[in-house]
């Protein structure tokens, strides 16, 4: 395989549709993954704005079952990346598209596979968002020798860490924490200020979730003994003060990777000459 043809899947950030980021990794040839966020108009506007600005085919991540119709869905969306436990049917009845499912446990592979999923998304711990209590790497080995369908790594995936995930046996690679500041990311101005100056630590578990925390940004605190469907409901990217910010360790690397290769582009080809 040359380093033009390994796989990568770039999802938009902070689970916030971004069309741009999303137009820009389909130009550079990766699949780009445009996260619909948790408001219906804002997909839908989305949407549309992606159909306008990507030359070619791309995928959505849906994170609640209620937010669209699959039938609503463009003909250009090709890709629809779905959370553990969400029912695939509908999807898969609503037209011919390539289904993943992000998982974060053998328990949830197993399940997902057992519903149709044509692929996985290995969720490590490192990443934002629902994670289980395992590291990528450590989860890959574990469903490489029990799960039979291609696995992508997402969480904890820099130049140096990629190589070994596909040497893991992994299909591909996921990268969405790392993209928030390059240029055509839509990042807002207070939120990238913050990710400008992570150096990896600033993140907490709460509920099965890896959240944004810091002195600055207290809402994770105010939310320490809320349950996983609380901390779900209030996941966003667009106002700090509002939203908890499902942020991955990774996304100490937005800002070194956008100064030294500014682009989406830039991004992904330097993964895949690392590779």
């Amino acid at each position: 395989m040359s380093s033009a043809e390994i796989p990568v899947l770039g999802i938009t950030p902070f689970h916030r549709p971004d069309p741009r980021l999303a137009a820009a990794l389909v130009r550079c040839g990766a699949t780009g993954i445009l996260d619909l966020g948790r408001e219906t108009a804002a997909a839908r506007a989305a949407l549309e704005e992606t159909v306008r600005l990507a030359p070619g085919p791309f995928g959505v991540r849906l994170a609640a079952a209620h937010l669209l119709d699959p039938g609503e869905l463009p003909a250009a969306v090709d890709t629809i990346v779905l959370p553990a436990g969400v029912a695939l049917g509908p999807h898969r009845a609503a037209g011919e598209r390539r289904l993943i499912v992000q998982v974060t446990s053998l328990a949830e592979a197993q399940s997902a596979r057992s519903a149709g999923a044509d692929a996985l998304i290995v969720k490590g711990h490192e990443s934002g968002g629902a994670v289980g209590a395992e590291s990528s790497f450590i989860l890959l080995q574990r469903l490489v020798a029990a799960i039979d369908l291609p696995l992508y790594v997402q969480g904890g995936l820099g130049p140096h860490t990629a190589a070994a995930c596909l040497a893991g046996g992994a299909a591909g690679l996921v990268i969405d924490s790392q993209l928030a500041l390059v240029r055509e990311s839509t990042t807002p101005a207070p939120l990238r200020a913050i990710l400008a100056t992570l150096d990896g630590s600033e993140t907490t578990l709460v509920a099965g979730h890896r959240l944004l925390q810091r002195p600055d940004v207290p809402l994770a605190k105010e939310f320490a003994q809320a349950s996983a469907t609380e901390i779900h409901a209030h996941l966003g990217g667009s106002d700090h003060t509002r939203e908890l910010i499902p942020l991955g360790e990774d996304a100490a690397q937005a800002a070194p990777l956008a100064r030294r290769f500014a682009t989406a582009g830039g991004v992904v080809q330097a993964l895949r000459a690392q590779i």
